[in-house]
């Protein structure tokens, strides 16, 4: 009977109000690796739930895709200066100034006049 009654008395304090989920910022950003579906299953939490957590610690949207996306431009450049030192016959420690030169790829001239014309 008294367990029935404590498991009378979890369902009523569940049933009249939201179960609180709590996480750190920390433990949240160690999971930002994974999509927001994936981290909901981690936590046996809901995306909903997960949304409102990120939402109260100032995160708009799930960050997984903008870290896959910047992971896959470090890699393509990472890529690109290692074709640049090896056409260059010159060792990676040595090839720091063909970085310089892989950065300034990205001051495009077009994009130089279109702000100077303004």
């Amino acid at each position: 009977n008294e367990s029935n009654s404590l498991i009378r008395k979890i369902k009523e304090k569940k049933c009249r109000g939201r179960a609180r989920f709590t996480i750190n910022f920390d433990h949240l950003a160690k999971l930002f690796h994974l999509t927001i579906h994936q981290v909901s299953a981690k936590l046996n939490i809901c995306t909903t739930v997960l949304k409102k957590i990120c939402r109260s610690y100032g995160i708009s949207r799930w960050p997984y895709r903008k870290i896959k996306s910047i992971d896959a431009a470090i890699l393509k450049l990472t890529r690109k200066l290692n074709q640049t030192c090896s056409t260059n016959s010159l060792t990676l420690p040595n090839c720091s100034d063909s970085s310089s030169s892989i950065n300034s790829s990205f001051d495009s001239p077009t994009l130089n006049n279109n702000n100077n014309n303004n």
